[in-house]
């Protein structure tokens, strides 16, 4: 499962948190969750680690400084969840207003 966010992101800052909190809940479902950080330009490594600690986040993040997302994706906006099989496919994409619990329940 991979969350992206951004440091400016005012849903991401109740969103992420959530899905953090149910990391118990999607790892046992054989579920991993990776957050990925969507950097503008001249945002840092340490300004996303600063909003996230400020979120009361301690979690590892993956960087993607280059819109790889966007390119790959088509996701323009964020928070974007998306469950991701074995095989690198797309299961699940959620909508906007998606809870944790909703993306929980779409973990295989």
């Amino acid at each position: 499962m991979v969350d992206a966010w951004a440091t400016d992101c005012e849903p991401c800052k109740r969103s992420l948190p959530a899905l953090v909190a149910r990391k118990a809940d999607l790892e046992s479902r054989g579920g991993k969750l990776v957050l990925l950080a969507a950097l503008r330009e001249g945002e840092s490594t340490d300004d996303a680690r600063k909003v996230l600690d400020g979120w009361g986040v301690r979690e590892r993040f993956l960087v993607d400084k280059a819109g790889t997302l966007k390119g790959a994706t088509g996701v323009a906006t964020v928070p974007a969840t998306f469950v991701i099989g074995q095989d690198g496919e797309v299961r699940w994409a959620a909508p906007p207003g998606a809870t944790a619990e909703d993306v929980v329940a779409h973990v295989p």
